[in-house]
């Protein structure tokens, strides 16, 4: 089993970092000048060898919360689509937000208002698939992870051929089934190095839905793959406010955990107030935040990072 980590002396926590590791860029990929599926994908799907992703180092900032601020805490993403991703300042303080995904549900836990109630957005994955009311999360949670580096090009679900963008890149269109709106994904992907530089999501409309970009790309020598250390998300559901997320880490764990914990994958169960998305509720999401970071701390002394 391949683990690429730094290990601090006296335990398995990863070492902080103001960037991404110095690993060299990965070798070109067989791609030819007229690109076939097969080839694109192979590239794409060296991902594979990597099933587990950890990480401690890892900031949120919710960009589109401008009242909330960039948030240090840990990740944690298992294949399928078992997700983790909680950030906060001292517990004490209540900024605190929990984005999860497991096999049955998927939920978004945030502070709001003026005393900071932790209120709760979930949604079993099927139902929610099945569902017209997606006034949060527009498309699967699995997007979320995909833009993390846990991606998949499924050959059969592509739409024609690869093509060359202006910008050099090439870029792959694919069919997204198993919601209640045929959608479709398009991946940018780097021609030299294979892996995935943006993805955007699109309802039949042709309206844009979802989209990530990333940056800060890291070649993996001991799995073979490439993961980005900086990947911004944006989701633009039909009804109701747009969603905008930043994700940096600074190391990774690959193919191991950092925590036994029996429930890191459970949804929390003492949240204040909950909302259940695939019910026709309209939610108050993220529209009660205070809107200064000073509502949340003034103790400067705490090491949070509030930029």
């Amino acid at each position: 089993m391949a683990i690429c980590v730094i290990f601090i002396a006296g335990g398995a926590t990863c070492a902080r970092s103001p960037s991404a590791l110095p690993y060299p860029p990965p070798p070109p990929v067989s791609i030819s000048a007229i690109p076939t599926v097969a080839e694109v994908a192979a590239a794409v799907n060296r991902s594979d060898a990597i099933q587990q992703l950890a990480s401690n180092t890892t900031s949120i900032k919710v960009t589109s919360m401008p009242g909330l601020p960039r948030l240090r805490g840990t990740a944690n993403l298992v294949r399928p689509r078992n997700l983790r991703l909680k950030a906060g300042v001292p517990l004490t303080l209540g900024a605190n937000i929990d984005l999860g995904s497991n096999d049955q549900a998927f939920w978004f836990e945030i502070p709001e208002g003026a005393a900071l109630q932790r209120t709760l957005y979930w949604a079993n994955h099927a139902e929610y698939a099945r569902s017209m009311h997606r006034s949060f999360l527009p498309v699967s949670p699995d997007f979320i992870s995909e833009s993390m580096g846990l991606v998949r090009l499924n050959a059969a679900d592509v739409i024609g051929a690869p093509t060359y963008r202006a910008d050099g890149r090439l870029e792959v269109r694919t069919s997204m089934s198993g919601s209640a709106v045929p959608m479709q994904r398009v991946m940018g992907i780097d021609a030299t190095g294979g892996y995935v530089t943006d993805m955007t999501v699109i309802d039949p409309n042709g309206r844009v839905v979802a989209r990530s970009t990333t940056a800060e790309h890291v070649y993996y020598p001991a799995v073979g793959a490439v993961l980005p250390h900086s990947v911004s998300l944006e989701f633009f559901p039909a009804t109701g406010e747009a969603l905008s997320l930043q994700v940096t880490t600074s190391q990774y764990v690959i193919n191991q955990l950092l925590t036994n914990d029996p429930n890191l994958f459970s949804m929390p169960t003492d949240s204040a107030a909950s909302f259940n998305l695939a019910e026709p509720i309209p939610p108050s999401f993220g529209r009660n935040l205070p809107t200064t970071p000073s509502a949340y701390t003034a103790d400067a002394g705490l090491g949070i990072n509030l930029r």
